[in-house]
């Protein structure tokens, strides 16, 4: 007997090849900053940036993760 299990259960929820959180987050930014600035030569530096989260996510899956968990962490080590 055989079930089929869905990959979308089992794989993370990806957008634009990057964790779909920090694609919307990265994607909040970037219109916050161009928006903000009404700079319009923002858009190349954030593609930029973009792409380097891609390289880096494709190297290392959990990499964001480690990231994120590294910033909430205390500097303070306890005996």
């Amino acid at each position: 007997m055989n079930i089929p299990i869905y990959t979308g259960l089992t794989e993370r929820i990806m957008l634009g090849g990057i964790p779909r959180n920090i694609a919307i987050l990265g994607a909040t930014i970037a219109l916050a900053v161009v928006l903000g600035l009404q700079r319009i030569a923002a858009i190349p530096i954030i593609i930029i940036a973009y792409y380097i989260l891609l390289f880096l996510y494709k190297a290392d899956s959990y990499f964001i993760e480690i990231i994120l968990k590294h910033i909430n962490e205390d500097d303070i080590l306890f005996p």
